[in-house]
């Protein structure tokens, strides 16, 4: 399972999918999320995607440490 939140979300809320292409359905062109492997209470890091013509693609950003989200937005 894959979890995501728009970067610049404050709600906390994320959006969750069997595979990463899945997440496009959520998510409007040019949105930048952070995509987790885990749970985000549990997750130590995430990666950065934006949303180009539909499609989930990398940014060139690898990884981001979201422990600090968890304390900002309650995760």
């Amino acid at each position: 399972m894959y979890y995501a939140i728009r970067s610049e979300s404050e709600s906390g809320i994320y959006s969750l999918s069997s595979t990463i292409k899945g997440l496009s359905r959520y998510f409007r062109e040019g949105d930048k999320i952070l995509v987790y492997k885990k749970n985000p209470r549990q997750a130590d890091y995430g990666y950065y995607y934006t949303i180009v013509d539909g499609k989930v693609k990398r940014d060139k950003n690898k990884a981001v440490n979201v422990t600090w989200m968890a304390r900002e937005f309650g995760l």
